[in-house]
C-alpha cells in the first residue's frame, strides 16, 4: 500500500544549472539529479506521475534567444533518469506545454511562430499549427481538451485553439499583450497577466501591474484587476509575471517576478489581499495533495522553494532547490506520488 506522506516527491527544474532535482518531501532529502541541454524551462507530468516533460528553450531569454532549443527531454520520474528527447525540428525554442486528454502533448515553439501537437509514443511531431503572431510563450487548456490558449507577450491578443480542428479559431483582444496564464478548476475563467513591457504601440499604459480575466465560453475579458501595491517600474523591463488559481478556487496567485513578491487575490471578489514578500525571483508555482491551504513558489534568484499558508497568507517554509554547495535557480516545480 502507499504511503502517501513519504510517497510524494518534488521535481525542481533548476533552469540555469541545466537540470531537475528530486526531493522527497517527507524527508526533504535529495533523492538525484539529472542533467539536461540548456536551458529548460517549463516541465509538464503526465496524468499516471510516471512520465515528465521538460522543454529546451535554448541559453538565451525571450526576445534574445539566439542559440535556440528544439528538444522536449523525457523523463521516467521512477528512476529519475531521461529516457531520450522529441527532436522539434524545425520548429526552435520550446516553451509552454499541456498534455491533451488523448494523450498529445502541445507545445508552443516562440521562435518559429507555431503550436506543435506531438504524439509522445513515436516522439513525432503530428502537426504544427501555424499562430497569427510572434511571441507565443505560455500554454494553457482547457480540462476537456476543447481548447488552448496561447499569450503572446508582443501582441494585443491571446490566440485561442481548437484542438479537435488543429488550428487557430479566435482571440482576446488585451491591449498590452500578455505573459503567464492560468485557468480556474473549473474551467470557466482565465486569467493572463497583463505584459507591461510590450513594445506595442498601445493608447493606454497602465500604471500598475495587471491581469485580465476571461469568460471561457464567450472569450471575452469581463475585468481588468489591478495590484496597486507594487511600486511601478519603468514600462519597458519585462515584468516576467505569472499567475495560478488555488485547487479549492479562493485565492489568485501572482509571482511578482521583479518584486520578489507573491500578490494574492480573492479569487470571488478579484480583491487584492496581500503582498507577501518572497525570496528573490519568484516565478512557477505548484499544489501539493499531501499540503491542503498550501502552495509552493520557486524562487529563482534565491535559489529556494517558498512554501505559503493559505489561512495566514504567510510565508511557513522556504527550503533549497538544489543539495548545497549549489545554487539551483529554480523556474519550474511539479509534485508527484510514488510507490513505496
Amino acid at each position: 500500500m502507499m504511503n502517501t506522506k513519504s510517497g510524494l516527491r518534488l521535481a525542481i527544474l533548476n533552469k540555469l544549472e541545466d537540470g531537475i532535482d528530486f526531493l522527497d518531501m517527507r524527508t526533504r532529502r535529495f533523492l538525484g539529479a539529472m542533467a539536461l541541454p540548456p536551458h529548460p524551462h517549463e516541465l509538464v507530468l503526465s496524468p499516471d506521475d510516471k512520465t515528465a516533460y521538460v522543454s529546451i528553450y535554448g541559453d538565451g531569454v525571450y526576445g534574445n534567444n539566439v542559440h535556440p532549443g528544439h528538444e522536449i527531454v523525457v523523463v521516467d520520474l521512477i528512476t529519475m533518469k531521461s529516457t531520450g528527447a522529441i527532436d522539434t525540428r524545425p520548429y526552435f525554442a520550446p516553451h509552454g506545454m499541456a498534455i491533451h486528454p488523448d494523450g498529445s502533448l502541445f507545445v508552443t515553439c516562440d521562435k518559429s511562430n507555431a503550436t506543435l501537437v506531438i504524439d509522445p509514443l513515436s516522439r513525432r511531431i503530428v502537426e504544427a499549427i501555424e499562430m497569427p503572431s510572434h511571441g507565443g510563450h505560455f500554454l494553457r487548456m482547457t480540462g476537456d481538451g476543447a481548447k488552448v490558449y496561447v499569450s503572446n507577450k508582443d501582441t494585443a491578443f491571446l490566440s485561442v485553439i481548437d484542438t479537435a480542428a488543429r488550428r487557430v479559431c479566435g482571440r482576446v483582444e488585451v491591449s498590452e499583450g500578455s505573459e503567464g496564464i492560468a485557468l480556474s478548476p473549473d474551467g470557466k475563467k482565465l486569467y493572463a497577466m497583463s505584459h507591461m513591457g510590450s513594445p506595442l504601440p498601445n493608447k493606454y499604459h497602465p500604471t500598475n501591474l495587471s491581469f485580465y480575466v476571461i469568460d471561457t465560453a464567450t472569450d471575452t475579458i469581463i475585468r481588468q484587476v489591478a495590484l496597486p501595491d507594487l511600486p511601478e517600474i519603468p514600462i519597458e523591463i519585462d515584468h516576467e509575471c505569472r499567475i495560478s488559481c488555488t485547487p479549492d478556487e479562493k485565492y489568485l496567485l501572482v509571482s511578482a517576478f521583479k518584486w520578489n513578491a507573491v500578490e494574492i487575490v480573492d479569487a470571488v471578489t478579484l480583491t487584492p489581499l496581500k503582498t507577501l514578500v518572497v525570496e528573490a525571483e519568484p516565478m512557477n508555482f505548484d499544489f501539493a495533495p499531501d499540503y491542503p491551504d498550501t502552495a509552493f513558489v520557486a524562487n529563482h534568484r534565491a535559489g529556494r522553494v517558498s512554501r505559503i499558508d493559505l489561512k495566514s497568507l504567510n510565508i511557513a517554509e522556504s527550503f533549497l532547490s538544489a543539495p548545497s554547495p549549489r545554487t539551483g535557480r529554480p523556474e519550474s516545480i511539479a509534485f508527484y506520488k510514488v510507490e513505496e
